[in-house]
C-alpha cells in the first residue's frame, strides 16, 4: 500500500494513505503552504512588549523576568496567529499592520483590534485547513506527515473525523532533529479546544527545541494556555479552554514518555503490547481501583482527572512519565481518544489496536487503523457493548531501528 501523493522537503515528506484519503479527506480545505506560527525566543520579543509586561495586566502585581517573557511570548503568539488567520480570510493588510510592532499602536489596543476583527469575520468558525508543508498540524488544521527521527521512520496523521463537527481540535508535532513526537487533543466540551491544542503544540515545540525535558515543556505549554485563557474572556471563564497531551522522545535506546489526560502512548514488540499509559479519566481511575464496573466507568470516562489549561502544573507531581529500553523493531503509537475509545474492550485494553500497529510498514499500519476506526463508527455498538464515539482522530507512529 504505497502512498499515492508524496512531496519532499529536506527532512520530511507529506503523504496521504491510499484508502483513507478517499473516504476521509473533505473537499473544502484551504491549503496552508507557509506562515506557520512559532513561539518567539526572548531575543525576538519587541522591547515595547517587555516594557508593557512589567506588571500582570489583571492583578497589577510586578512580574518576574521569566514571567514577563512568557506573557510577551503568549501575546506575540496570539498576534501572529491572528495575522495568519486574517490573511487566510483575505485581510492580509490588516494582519500586517497589527503584527508590525514598529507602528505606534499600544499593545492592549492592538490585541483588542485583532480580536474584534477576527470576530467580525467569524474566523473562529472557519473550516479546517489542510497542511501541505511543515512538521506540525495545529489550531484547526488537518494533514499527514511522513518523516524520519534519525534512523527511525515515523509518521503522523490528523483529521476532523467522520460524522463530527467540522473543526479539528487535535494537533501533532514531529521533530526529526530532536527525535520527538507529540499529539494533543483539545477539550471539546469547552471553548477554544483547537486554540488550546494549537498552543500546546507550539509551546512544546519551543520547549523541546530549547532543550527542556518533556515534563518541563508540558508545564510551560500549560502555563501559556492559562495565560491566554486569563486574558481572553471567550476562552476563559467557568469552563476555560484546555487539552490533553502525550509526548515521546528517543535518546539512544531509551524511550522517554510524558503525558497528561487521555491521549495514549503504547509500545508494541512483535505482536505483544509491552507498555501502555493509563488514562487520566475519572472512569478509568475508579475502574482500576475496582470501585465501579465497566459500564459505570464508561459513562464517567469523558471526565478528565488531569489536563492542560485548568490549573498550574508541577512537572514532577502532575505529569506522568516513564522510561523504557527499546529493542529494534519496537513500534510506538500515540493516539488521541478519537481512536482509542473505539478500540477499548471491557477491561479498557487495546488488543485490536496493538495488532493493527504491527501490520506491514508504518503507512500500512496507519491505513489499517484509520480504516478499522471508520468501520467501527458505522456500528450500532462496539464489541465492548458501548456505542462508538465520533471525534477528531489523530495518531503518530514510529518504528525503532536501533
Amino acid at each position: 500500500m504505497a502512498p499515492k501523493e508524496i512531496l519532499s522537503t529536506p527532512e520530511t515528506s507529506l503523504y496521504l494513505p491510499t484508502k483513507i484519503s478517499k473516504s476521509l479527506r473533505p473537499r473544502h480545505f484551504r491549503p496552508t503552504k507557509k506562515g506557520m506560527v512559532r513561539v518567539r525566543v526572548p531575543e525576538e520579543i519587541p522591547k515595547i512588549l517587555l516594557d508593557y509586561f512589567q506588571m500582570n495586566p489583571k492583578t497589577r502585581t510586578p512580574l518576574k523576568e521569566a514571567d514577563r517573557y512568557l506573557f510577551a511570548q503568549v501575546f506575540m503568539h496570539e498576534i501572529e496567529e491572528g495575522a495568519r488567520l486574517l490573511s487566510l480570510a483575505g485581510q492580509k493588510k490588516d494582519g500586517q499592520i497589527l503584527s508590525d510592532f514598529s507602528n505606534p499602536i499600544y499593545p492592549s489596543q492592538r490585541l483588542d483590534l485583532l480580536r474584534r476583527r477576527l470576530e467580525e469575520l467569524k474566523v473562529f468558525y472557519r473550516q479546517p485547513e489542510r497542511v501541505l508543508k511543515g512538521r506540525k498540524v495545529r489550531h484547526n488544521q488537518c494533514g499527514a506527515l511522513k518523516s524520519r527521527l534519525g534512523n527511525h521512520p515515523a509518521l503522523a496523521y490528523s483529521e476532523n473525523g467522520i460524522n463530527y463537527k467540522p473543526v479539528n481540535e487535535d494537533g501533532y508535532l514531529i521533530m526529526p532533529r530532536h527525535k520527538a513526537l507529540v499529539v494533543s487533543d483539545g477539550m471539546g466540551g469547552h471553548p477554544g479546544g483547537d486554540v488550546a491544542s494549537g498552543m500546546a503544540i507550539d509551546f512544546m515545540e519551543y520547549g523541546i527545541a530549547q532543550g527542556m525535558e518533556l515534563p518541563r515543556a508540558i508545564a510551560l505549554a500549560n502555563q501559556a494556555i492559562l495565560t491566554r485563557s486569563q486574558s481572553d474572556p471567550r476562552l476563559g471563564g467557568f469552563h476555560p479552554m484546555g487539552c490533553t497531551i502525550a509526548a515521546i522522545q528517543i535518546r539512544h535506546s531509551l524511550l522517554k514518555m510524558a503525558y497528561v489526560g487521555d491521549s495514549k502512548i503504547i509500545v508494541v514488540r512483535g505482536d505483544r503490547l509491552i507498555f501502555e499509559t493509563q488514562d487520566h479519566t475519572k472512569g478509568q481511575e475508579l475502574f482500576r481501583e475496582g470501585l465501579v464496573d465497566y459500564q459505570t466507568a464508561f459513562e464517567l470516562n469523558h471526565i478528565l482527572s488531569r489536563c492542560l489549561g485548568m490549573d498550574a502544573i508541577q512537572p514532577k507531581r502532575d505529569v506522568s512519565t516513564m522510561t523504557l529500553e527499546l529493542q529494534p523493531g519496537d513500534r510506538i503509537g500515540l493516539f488521541t481518544d478519537g481512536i482509542t475509545d473505539n478500540f477499548f474492550d471491557q477491561a479498557f485494553k487495546l488488543g485490536d489496536l496493538q495488532t493493527l500497529v504491527s501490520q506491514g510498514n508504518l503507512t500500512d499500519a496507519a491505513d489499517c487503523i484509520m480504516h478499522a476506526n471508520s468501520q467501527r463508527l458505522a456500528l450500532p455498538t462496539l464489541t465492548s457493548g458501548s456505542p462508538p464515539k465520533p471525534d477528531n482522530i489523530s495518531l503518530a507512529l514510529i518504528e525503532y531501528r536501533g
